[in-house]
């Protein structure tokens, strides 16, 4: 995925990308961060605003990327 550092830490600093701080303060991401980039540049296509993406994120798993046991907008049950 091409995508600039730039971009990956605009969209944590704006909560689309959720991410834990080291002791040393770098950015540590999860395993669901690809999946939610690809959403990210998608909707932003589409003509999502930033608020509309950081909604339709929120239905995904946290820290975790989507399955098949586990599709991506689905509550475990």
């Amino acid at each position: 995925m091409n995508i600039a550092p730039s971009a990956v830490r605009w969209y944590d600093d704006h909560g689309l990308l959720p991410s834990e701080r080291t002791s040393g303060n770098q950015r540590r991401f999860f395993a669901d961060v690809l999946c939610r980039v690809a959403m990210i540049k998608a909707a932003q296509r589409v003509g999502l605003s930033i608020e509309e993406i950081r909604e339709a994120l929120s239905f995904l798993p946290p820290r975790q990327a989507p399955t098949s046991d586990r599709p991506a907008g689905r509550e475990a049950r």
